[in-house]
């Protein structure tokens, strides 16, 4: 599977640690709902995107295996928690 990272005003430190925190403890959680071959031709696209007025961040992940197209999108004032729960819906959305 490939991961493609975009990030928009967040610093050198957050991206590191948001692609950290992926690679470590959630990519296994979206690795074991898909078969070798959706794993092999897949492509996982995330965007992290810091909003300064608000003091937030949007985690917006998309899953593209083939013709199937699988979102996941979440807000939060920690970039770890956005990340989390958009992982949880990108989860649930690939289960059905």
């Amino acid at each position: 599977m490939n991961i493609r990272y975009y990030f928009q005003n967040v610093n050198d430190d957050c991206k590191k640690g948001v692609e950290d925190f992926f690679s470590q403890k959630k990519i296994g959680q979206i690795e074991k709902l898909l078969s070798p071959q959706e794993l092999e031709l897949g492509l996982l696209t995330i965007r992290v995107e810091y909003f300064e007025k608000h003091n937030a961040f949007s985690v917006k992940m998309e899953m593209v295996c083939g013709k199937e197209v699988s979102l996941g999108q979440e807000q939060s004032h920690d970039v770890k928690k956005a990340l989390d729960l958009a992982t949880k819906r990108l989860v649930s959305q690939l289960k059905k």
